[in-house]
Parts: C-alpha cells; structure tokens; sequence
C-alpha cells in the first residue's frame, strides 16, 4: 500500500451582500444573506448542514441548485492539481457565474459555458488547496505517527519554586501542536507563484490568501478522500480521515519554505507548524 499525500484546504469567508453564486439562467443567490446566514466554510469538508466548517462545494451546490432550478454536481478531480468540475442535468446549455472573491477562490473563468452532459473543469487549481505532492517526510515538535496521530501535547503554566526549596505549579490544561515537514518538495512551481498553467498550485499563494491571515486549515491525511464527493466522510472512527488545524504564529508570519542544502531551485524544504484547534480529533458532524 502506497503512503498516503496529504492537501491541506482552508477556510472560505463569505461577504455579506457580496459573495454570490448564479446558475446563468436563474437568480443570484448570496451565500451569507440568501442561503447559509453568517457561516463560514472549508474548500471541503463533511459538514452539510448550515454551521461554520461547511463545505464550501455543498454550498456552491445548494446555491446553483436554488439559482435556476437544475441539478447540479461540483466535485474536485481526481488527479493533482485537484481543480474544481462542474456539471448539471439540464438539457441545455448553462454558464455559472459568481462574484469576484469566489472566482479567485475556486480558479473559475467568467462567462465559461457548462454544456449537455458535460463537464467543465475550472481554469485554475484552487487557491484554498495546496499539497505538496509527496509524502509527509518528518513530524513536530516531537515525531508521532501523523496516519494514527495528529499532534503531541503541551501545557501551558509554570512552576515556581521558594527559597526553602518548596514548589508550586500552575496549569493552564494540555493542548496539541503538530508540525510536519517535506523535504525536497519540486518543482519550484510547487514553492513560489508561478503563471499558466501553475496558477495558484504553490505554497505561496496558499500562505498569501490563508496562512497568513491566520485561517483554519484541514489537513486531509489522503488527497485521494476529497475527490469523489461534494461532501466526503470524515472516516468512521479514530483516526479520521483529516485533522482541524490553526496556523502556529511563525507559520503566520513567514512564508514556510526555503531552498534546501545546497541551495537551489528545484528542491524546497516546508516546515508547516499548526495547533491542534479545539475541537482536537473530533472531526466535524455531518
């Protein structure tokens, strides 16, 4: 059995009044005001019901679906770069439009034109996926197993101790922090913003649009289980099928990758450290 390449997908945050999605032959429906009321969503996750952490290609589904009456179905491919696919059951031809913040999430071109029993498949990757296209090469902060683990625990506080060598402790509970690492990740478009037809595939635009601005993250621990589903399971038991994670402040602040030794172009090392959010191992329900 071939080891597992994980993607990382991001939040997706909504604009009141101006995030919409529009079946070209039906109404524009805002995803904040229309349909979902103040949430927000992951690229994909399993969460179909109206709550923060749904699905952003459910929603689009629903939106398309409510906008002009067909059926529509908007998966993720099968293969890297994993772009987005569109396709209806109408027995005519139909475009989907959407507005500016969508189009530039997804890597939709305007005005692109879905066809009888056809599917249309984006322009460009999406900027809320990255994978590094291999393996993970090395856990943090101490090693752990990431297919049967997803961090290791800390605790915040602090012991202190008197001059008559009496101590006293103070707690402030166990949370996880986990760090992986890819060495050797090419070629240089995987890294650094490239144009056509690399656009939005690297670490760069990933770290520009999310982890920089500090966005959640699910780490799906096999790329292979977002395709296939607008809303993939999250696994039966422990250990799921991703892991909730939060950008650790030196991920925020300093994009992750650097040349490896000796320097060049080709081969970047990507140190990605998150915290464990709250919700721990407990995936999202459906």
């Amino acid at each position: 059995m071939a080891t597992p390449i994980p993607v990382f997908v991001s939040q997706f945050i909504p604009v009141s009044g101006t995030t919409f999605i529009a079946d070209d032959a039906g109404n524009h429906e805002y995803l904040v005001d229309d349909l979902f009321g103040n949430i927000w969503q992951y690229l994909v996750s399993n969460r179909t019901t109206v709550a923060n952490g749904m699905s952003l290609l459910k929603a689009i589904e629903s939106g398309l679906n409510t906008s002009g009456g067909k059926t529509w179905t908007v998966r993720i491919s099968a293969t890297s770069p994993f772009k987005l696919t569109f396709a209806h059951n109408s027995g005519s031809s139909t475009g989907v439009s959407m507005s500016s913040d969508l189009e530039s999430a997804l890597g939709w071109d305007s005005g692109t034109t879905v066809g009888v029993g056809a599917t249309v498949t984006a322009a460009r990757a999406s900027s809320l996926l990255w994978t590094p296209d291999m393996p993970i090469s090395m856990t943090g902060p101490q090693m752990f197993d990431p297919l049967v683990s997803y961090g290791v625990p800390t605790s915040a506080g602090a012991v202190q101790r008197a001059p008559d060598m009496t101590a006293a402790a103070v707690s402030n509970g166990v949370q996880w922090s986990a760090e992986y690492r890819f060495n050797g990740v090419q070629p240089y478009y995987k890294l650094r913003a490239s144009g056509s037809p690399y656009v939005n595939q690297d670490l760069e635009t990933f770290w520009t649009n999310n982890l920089s601005k500090g966005r959640r993250v699910l780490m799906w621990r096999d790329r292979t289980n977002i395709t296939g589903s607008s809303a993939p399971s999250e696994g039966s038991a422990s250990p799921y099928n991703y892991v909730e994670y939060f950008p650790q402040p030196s991920l925020r602040e300093n994009l992750p990758g650097t040349p490896m030794a000796p320097p060049n172009l080709v081969y970047w090392d990507v140190s990605l450290p998150f915290y464990v959010t709250e919700n721990g191992e407990t995936p999202l329900t459906d």
